[in-house]
């Protein structure tokens, strides 16, 4: 028995959650054997174990003429490039061991904050927007501000108490008036925290206090 051609490349990129199904088919003229058992996926320097994972096994014997698949999902939970080889073990006495390398990008969060609105001496709205969660669902989102430049939840946080992607909005209170803040909007997954882009805005100035009058003594 013998391997007849993988019907993708060998070498493919991948997106965050996609599926690479590769047929492996026989062309010889006695059944092909596989270890399904001792097929090894192995990732590279830098790639977290768990990034690549075979979904589905192929058959243990591809009668001739016939064809099986091997699928491979790819959830990354870090950002950058990752790859993993895989290798097959057959009775192909010519290629008792089959490897290819697979590899993809794990992109991170995408994150905006949004502008603030309905400011008042001691409150204002602010909120972000989240469209790709980077392959791990955003588990907690919210905004914090603070007085001085990249705030963070360690400061004054508020969450907006719902996950996943999307727009949200968030209620800023207890704020100081004729005050200049900062604010940045954050997601949490399982990678962490991720911040938007910091913007600032002014809190209004304190009204002004009615003039007063008392009796002045004199004729």
């Amino acid at each position: 028995p013998s391997w007849n051609q993988l019907r993708t490349r060998a070498m493919d990129i991948l997106k965050r959650g996609a599926e690479l199904h590769i047929s492996l088919g026989n062309d010889g003229k006695s059944p092909l054997s596989i270890n399904v058992a001792g097929i090894a996926l192995v990732p590279a320097n830098g790639t977290e174990k768990g990034c690549f994972a075979i979904s589905a096994k192929p058959d243990a014997t591809i009668a001739t003429g016939a064809s099986s698949k091997l699928v491979i999902v790819f959830t990354p939970s870090t950002p950058g490039a990752k790859s993993a080889l895989i290798s097959i073990p057959t009775n192909d006495t010519r290629s008792p061991v089959f490897s290819f390398t697979v590899s993809g990008t794990g992109s991170p969060v995408l994150l905006s904050t949004a502008a603030v609105s309905s400011v008042t001496m001691t409150s204002a709205n602010c909120g972000g927007y989240v469209t790709d969660d980077g392959g791990n669902e955003i588990t907690s989102r919210g905004i914090c501000w603070d007085t001085s430049p990249s705030p963070t939840i360690a400061a004054k946080s508020n969450s907006d108490g719902t996950k996943g992607t999307g727009i949200y909005t968030v209620l800023m209170s207890g704020l100081s008036a004729g005050t200049l803040y900062y604010v940045r909007a954050w997601t949490v997954n399982t990678v962490g925290t991720t911040y938007g882009p910091q913007i600032s805005f002014w809190t209004l100035p304190p009204q002004p206090s009615a003039p007063s009058s008392g009796p002045v003594g004199g004729p």
